[in-house]
């Protein structure tokens, strides 16, 4: 009875007495529970009776204390004995209830080291029944005592975010409870005294969002949804990050590279030069504060910039949105892509021009980065069994992605507009590809983002945007050329080797065996390996032609009456580019015949073949679209009617006239290969017989038009719907006289 009488005293030690009597006790406990099977529990037991006796001392020495008996209720509640560990947590759960009936003071964050063991706890110990029972206890605290937990929810939703990675699906479902009815009912509590718990939650939620659990995944989500609202419209009052988050956003923004504080269970951060400012700005009355983004007005009347207060709150919240678009499940994907850019789309309106840079740059285009990781048609560095994943992702998730982006930028343009010229970049980036999909994605996309901002654009971005659709039609084009050229070059090359090996000899050397081995796998490597990605790669340059001719043909027909007379002959001059170049590889018959040796001789399956001539589509479609914005210039005459597009017409269509008849004339293959261009023949005509009369009899003045369509009238490959053609030309030129 006595030496009860000791603990009971222990509140009447002074601070010095009371830290080493503490200490001392929980040393003899730790002795007494090393025997693992059968251990003893009375210095434990008088262990929580002291803390509660001395609960009520000065924060400073009451902090002295929990920082020991914190560490010691941690190796307790991590004991192997199932019984020990239970019971230990559930001193810690009477204390805990104790101490956070107490008022926490402003500024001080005691109830946070109070409740660090349940989170070391959580996050160590292997006993499933010990992590639901910390599980519990952290839901009864906040279910008896929501209003006074203050700094205390930090650990709180540490507890939870641990929880949520757990392996035992019962104890996750069983912590979102908890979580869910945090954020529906007391969401208002988790900021109310210090705004940067926001980011806690939203962490934690994060992590549930990444929960094998579908249901809890998608709630979790939707949730983000709900807190992005409150963060937007200013329910979290004057926005304030914490000194010492603060001091390390500062250190990193004096690096070019720095990013934003890291946030823990999030892996995208955005890069920056944030200020370190504590408060938002307010939109004042000037012409962007009076209209809303894009049209969409900014519900909070607050305006969000790059400052690190602003980057700290929005980017881990953002950013884990963006992180679970790679999920792989569907649903999950499809659901935080939606939510993520339901979110940018609704509250954008209150998005500085600086705060989207950092949006664009940090949160929307790292999600393709593995997309635009190297691979091709032919060749993936991807596992066959992972296969189907990846392409889900490639052809579902990311398309709708990139739609999306571009949808954003569009409703968004008044004010995103200096962001076009990364954005064409980006877009030029898919397009460039050697993958077909993604190129044509990329071009899918170019076409998306005209179609929705073409009346918007000024000469100048205009000019920015052809700039990038000729860079790429370039570059396609000369790989193309170089390319074909190569594949010829090697070929030819591999025959001479072989041919004089055979004639220094009656029978073969070492030398010459070596030879022809080297012109067979030369042969073979268009089948696999550098050669196969080569011949892969030019279709799909050839593919991304076409595409992009089609655009320039589907811009010009949608904005053709706000397009200016120079942006009209800067679309003309593109596709002249690749009518001209096709032109030239179709009519170059030896490089068309080695081509034809070279797949032959890899035994190329004739699905994988380049086509012979190998861009007759590309210079079909692309004199198609020609003349059709040609011949539509003309007929609406005045100032954009000039002689320079008149002649330039006729000239093609003449062109192709004197093409079609000297093809014909060939000893070999020449009426099949006039009717490989009977379309364009008939097309040239069409476009001839479409020109207004003036138009028509200065092309008979100016060009050999009327003798080259009487010798076209003379070839006998010529078809009778040219001859009908030409009948009614000839009507129309009779009259002029």
């Amino acid at each position: 009875a006595d030496i009860e009488l000791v603990f009971e005293a222990s509140g009447r030690l002074s601070s010095t007495s009371i830290v080493e009597f503490v200490q001392a006790l929980c040393q003899v406990s730790s002795q007494e529970l090393e025997n693992t099977e059968s251990p003893r529990v009375y210095s434990l037991t008088k262990i929580v009776e002291v803390a509660h006796y001395n609960m009520n001392r000065v924060r400073i020495v009451w902090s002295r204390i929990w920082s020991l008996l914190a560490d010691f209720f941690i190796f307790v509640g991590c004991h192997p004995n199932l019984n020990v560990a239970m019971y230990a947590i559930d001193a810690l759960r009477q204390l805990a209830m104790k101490f956070l009936e107490r008022d926490e003071l402003a500024n001080y964050t005691f109830q946070n080291d109070f409740l660090r063991p349940f989170v070391i706890v959580m996050r160590q110990s292997k006993a499933v029944e010990i992590r639901e029972l910390v599980i519990r206890c952290v839901s009864q605290f906040i279910l008896a005592r929501v209003s006074n937990v203050k700094s205390g929810w930090k650990s709180l939703f540490m507890v939870f975010t641990a929880a949520a990675s757990d392996e035992n699906k019962q104890l996750v479902a069983l912590a979102f409870e908890t979580i869910e009815k945090i954020v529906r009912e007391y969401f208002f509590h988790v900021t109310e005294t210090e705004t940067a718990t926001f980011t806690d939650c939203v962490n934690c939620l994060i992590a549930f969002a990444n929960s094998p659990l579908s249901d809890v995944s998608l709630n979790a989500i939707a949730f983000l949804r709900f807190s992005a609202l409150k963060l937007a419209e200013g329910e979290l009052g004057e926005l304030r990050v914490p000194s010492d988050k603060l001091s390390d956003l500062t250190i990193r923004n004096e690096t070019p590279d720095s990013e934003v504080p890291p946030v823990e269970g999030v892996t995208q951060q955005a890069p920056g030069k944030g200020k370190s400012k504590g408060k938002g700005k307010r939109k004042g009355k000037g012409k962007n504060a009076d209209q809303s983004h894009g049209g969409v007005s900014s519900r909070s009347g607050i305006l969000f910039t790059d400052e690190d207060v602003h980057l700290y709150f929005w980017f881990p919240l953002l950013a884990g949105l963006s992180e679970l678009t790679f999920d792989r499940r569907q649903q999950i994907r499809h659901s935080s892509l939606e939510v993520l850019f339901d979110i940018l789309d609704y509250h954008g309106g209150s998005f500085a021009i600086d705060f989207w840079v950092r949006i664009f740059n940090s949160i929307l285009f790292p999600i393709f980065d593995h997309v635009r990781a190297e691979v091709t048609e032919t060749t993936t560095f991807i596992k066959a069994s992972d296969r189907p994943k990846v392409d889900a992702w490639l052809y579902e998730t990311s398309t709708a992605c990139l739609h999306h982006v571009i949808d954003l930028f569009a409703k968004f343009y008044p004010e995103l507009r200096s962001l076009l010229p990364q954005l064409l970049g980006f877009i030029s980036g898919f397009a460039k590809r050697s993958h077909e999909n993604l190129a044509s994605m990329g071009v899918a996309a170019l076409l998306r983002m005209l179609l929705s901002i073409g009346d918007k654009m000024d000469e100048t971005e205009l000019d920015l945007v052809f700039q990038s659709i000729q860079e790429l039609l370039s570059d396609a084009m000369q790989f193309i050329s170089s390319s074909t050229e190569g594949m010829v070059q090697e070929y030819t090359d591999g025959k001479v080797a072989a041919a004089a090996g055979a004639t220094n000899g009656t029978e073969p050397s070492a030398a010459n065996a070596a030879v022809a081995g080297g012109t067979r796998a030369r042969g073979r490597s268009l089948v696999e390996g550098w050669g196969a990605r080569q011949l892969a790669n030019t279709k799909c340059r050839i593919s991304v032609q076409i595409l992009l001719a089609q655009c320039i043909g589907k811009f010009y027909s949608t904005f053709s009456s706000h397009l200016s007379k120079k942006s009209k002959q800067g679309m003309l001059g593109m596709l002249s580019f690749i009518v001209e170049a096709s032109h030239s590889a179709n009519m170059n018959f030896s490089q068309r015949e080695h081509l034809r040796a070279c797949q032959t001789a890899a035994m190329i399956e004739p699905s994988l073949q380049l086509l012979d001539p190998p861009l007759l589509e590309l210079e079909k479609q692309s004199l198609q679209i020609y003349l059709s914005i040609g011949t539509d210039i003309l007929a609406q005459g005045g100032d954009s009617a000039g002689a320079k597009v008149n002649e330039d017409v006729a000239s093609f269509c003449l062109r192709e006239i004197v093409s079609f008849m000297e093809i014909a004339d060939m000893t070999e293959g020449g009426a099949e290969e006039c009717g490989l261009r009977k379309d364009m023949l008939l097309q040239s005509l069409e476009a001839l017989s479409a020109l207004p009369d003036p138009l028509l009899r200065a092309n008979l003045l100016g060009l050999r038009l009327f003798s080259s369509l009487t010798d076209l009238i003379k070839c006998h490959c010529v078809f009778p719907e040219a001859l009908r053609i030409i009948s009614k030309l000839f009507t129309r030129i009779v009259k002029f006289a």
